[in-house]
């Protein structure tokens, strides 16, 4: 069953529990008290600063397998809060994980690097010349990336976007313009989403395949995530096509809302939180050494 998300960002709340439900209150004067399940919810994302918990919620979330993503006064995530794991291979799992060997890992780096392209060249028009680039490199990709041709194609695909979109000067992690603060957001929920199902798997995000760092919590996220960035680009520079030029209620609601697009596999349809779910589990099939590949959703991100 795919999980909802909760919001707040336009009101200030109080967060509770009570009977197994999830009880928000306003604090706005209107009273309003709106219940959800706890058991019905995967993630919550906090944007409004003067909202409220109490322990008992946090708790409850964590024994339910919630993520909850907290944002900063500018409307950008920074903390995300997940679960412990309970899964009944945890120790197994991240031994498979520490065992991978070198060959490997280079290979899987090199399958996520290759999806990952092939989703940002099906983001650009068919008439521009940088989809021929994306292909090239994707046949030139060796194991481990070791040519770095996901650096590569970054620059050729920001590139064109920056073409496509007025005013886009290219990608900026620290960027202050409508669209870099749109794809800030959406790849902090699209990684909190992510990290929720390698925790609730039983794998260790600490320990990635190509990110790594002292640092870096939710290094195996970082990693998993690459291929379902695109549908974050779409969304975002769709809210800019549309006119919105600031992180506001809808903006937030229509990123979250990625979460929840059909992707398509080989042999099916689902959300795309469900498709992480299986990329996901087929990762720890491979630490488990009952698989050789990640699964992914094949490419649908399209131009209208």
């Amino acid at each position: 069953m795919i999980k909802r998300i909760i919001e707040i960002s336009s009101r200030p709340a109080h967060l509770s529990i009570r009977h197994g439900q999830i009880l928000i209150s306003y604090k706005d004067g209107d009273n309003e008290v709106n219940t959800v399940p706890t058991e019905d919810v995967g993630l919550v994302c906090v944007d409004e600063q003067q909202t409220t918990y109490t322990h008992r919620f946090l708790v409850a979330m964590a024994e339910s397998g919630v993520a909850i993503v907290i944002c900063s006064a500018k409307h950008l995530p920074v903390s995300i809060l997940t679960p412990e794991s309970s899964h009944s291979q945890i120790q197994q799992r991240i031994e498979g994980q520490v065992k991978l060997s070198r060959p490997m890992i280079k290979k899987l780096w090199r399958e996520i690097v290759r999806e990952k392209i092939k989703n940002q060249s099906d983001c650009l028009p068919n008439d521009y010349p940088e989809k021929t680039k994306l292909h090239t490199i994707i046949r030139q990709l060796k194991s481990g990336d070791v040519s770095n041709g996901e650096g590569q194609a970054a620059k050729v695909y920001w590139k064109a976007m920056s073409k496509h979109f007025s005013g886009f000067q290219g990608r900026d992690t620290d960027g202050q313009d409508s669209i870099n603060s749109f794809l800030n957001y959406g790849y902090t929920v699209l990684r909190a989403a992510v990290a929720r199902e390698i925790v609730l798997t039983g794998l260790n995000p600490v320990l990635g395949l190509f990110h790594r760092g002292r640092s870096n919590a939710f290094a195996l996220a970082d990693d998993l995530m690459e291929p379902y960035r695109p549908w974050v680009d779409r969304a975002a520079f769709a809210l800019h096509e549309n006119g919105t030029t600031q992180i506001c209620t809808e903006a937030k609601s229509a990123l979250i809302g990625t979460l929840f697009e059909t992707v398509r596999f080989s042999d099916c349809e689902s959300p795309l939180w469900v498709g992480i779910r299986r990329t996901v589990k087929s990762f720890g099939s491979v630490v488990d050494g009952n698989g050789e590949t990640i699964l992914y959703p094949n490419p649908s991100v399209k131009w209208n």
